[in-house]
């Protein structure tokens, strides 16, 4: 054996040490009884992307396909909403539009990933930037419909199941919408949820797979609450806070094009990510957290405790950026609450007469400043 394992991240995901020259990389086990193992590992071997870690080698250890990759210290996005931690517009943006990039060139190249969740999107929590890896495949080169995909596909909730007729770019496009539903409406887990992730922690069996296929169980999508909150935000209403992630109308009209049906091309170019980027610029001039910032606030706030290997990693992903997108656009104005929509807003429902003191005091003062004025003419 060329390689020792080192340390489990998550389910089947390891940091693994090559013993010739200890250099850290990541592997991930595939059971053999997985559906279309040998068209994804065949597509993992051909894949050449920012967001996916390329394979060093794979072997067989009689019940899994053991994939090596460059070592990337990342763990699930669920793991981040566990945690209630916050990601800034900007972030939602850049994170959908780099998975949406991956889309793209896996449509070129005639494939798809097949499983997008918040299990299989890794994200580095020690970067400055957003730093992000896409695991799980499950590519399928003969695009019919099967049960064994639907049930592999965690992210396709029952009440959208019938709408996927393959697995595809389709079916991308779903689970990605899917995906910002979940950061969208994310609440705090429930209490039964919350027992069962206290019970693996004192059994030290902690695993957030188990805590992921706990959530997915009740999970649904609810167009009628998606339809309310995106006309509340229209509207200018303040949202409820219990969604954190919740930032404006053109993000819900994504998240409805993505489940409903919508090309690819139209998802690329949507204006949020546009109105985000602007946004994010008028905010840069008071200084925008990265997002190592706003979990360092987040763990000294709550005293939350979160102990990892801290060797830092030796590849990193490259950042997949919206600057191409929006660099053309640069002077497009925001659609969508402005701080001045906001502001005329809130004027207009201000009702509160001017005090009778001021009318006074700017009466005495244009008095004295007539009597000044005539002060000096004489």
């Amino acid at each position: 054996m060329k390689y020792r394992l080192q340390e489990q991240l998550f389910q089947d995901y390891y940091t693994i040490v090559k013993k010739k020259n200890r250099q850290l990389y990541c592997s991930q086990f595939l059971s053999k009884t997985q559906p279309y193992l040998n068209s994804t590992i065949q597509l993992l071997h051909s894949i050449q992307h920012p967001h996916v870690l390329p394979v060093k080698s794979l072997f067989d250890d009689n019940t899994n396909i053991v994939i090596v990759t460059d070592y990337f210290e990342g763990e699930p996005l669920f793991n981040f909403l566990v945690d209630n931690i916050k990601l800034l517009e900007i972030q939602l943006a850049t994170l959908i539009y780099q998975i949406l990039s991956l889309i793209k060139y896996l449509n070129e190249n005639g494939a798809h990933h097949g499983n997008i969740n918040a299990m299989n999107v890794l994200i580095n929590r020690e970067s400055q930037n957003l730093e992000i890896a896409i695991i799980g495949f499950l590519f399928s080169p003969i695009h019919n419909q099967h049960d064994s995909y639907l049930q592999s596909a965690s992210i396709v909730p029952s009440n959208i199941q019938d709408k996927l007729k393959a697995p595809g770019l389709e079916s991308d496009l779903y689970q990605l919408g899917g995906l910002l539903y979940m950061i969208t409406f994310f609440t705090r887990i429930s209490s039964d949820i919350k027992v069962f992730k206290t019970i693996l922690i004192i059994k030290k069996k902690y695993d957030a797979n188990k805590i992921y296929q706990q959530y997915m169980k009740e999970f649904k999508i609810d167009f009628q609450m998606i339809d309310e909150y995106e006309q509340k935000l229209i509207d200018l209403q303040v949202t409820d806070s219990q969604y954190r992630h919740i930032y404006s109308s053109s993000q819900i009209d994504l998240m409805k094009k993505l489940l409903g049906q919508c090309s690819l091309q139209d998802a690329l170019g949507h204006r949020w990510f546009v109105n985000a980027k602007q946004k994010s610029k008028i905010k840069r001039k008071v200084g925008l957290p990265s997002l190592k910032t706003i979990i360092e606030i987040k763990e000294l706030s709550s005293d939350y405790e979160f102990s990892r290997n801290q060797q830092q990693p030796r590849v990193s992903v490259i950042r997949a950026s919206i600057d191409n997108f929006v660099q053309d656009q640069e002077d497009e104005n925001i659609d969508e609450e402005s701080d001045m929509e906001r502001l005329v807003a809130s004027l207009k429902r201000y009702d509160k007469f001017p005090a009778r003191s001021h009318h006074m005091r700017s009466r005495t003062y244009l008095s004295f400043k007539s009597s000044q004025q005539t002060t000096v003419c004489q």
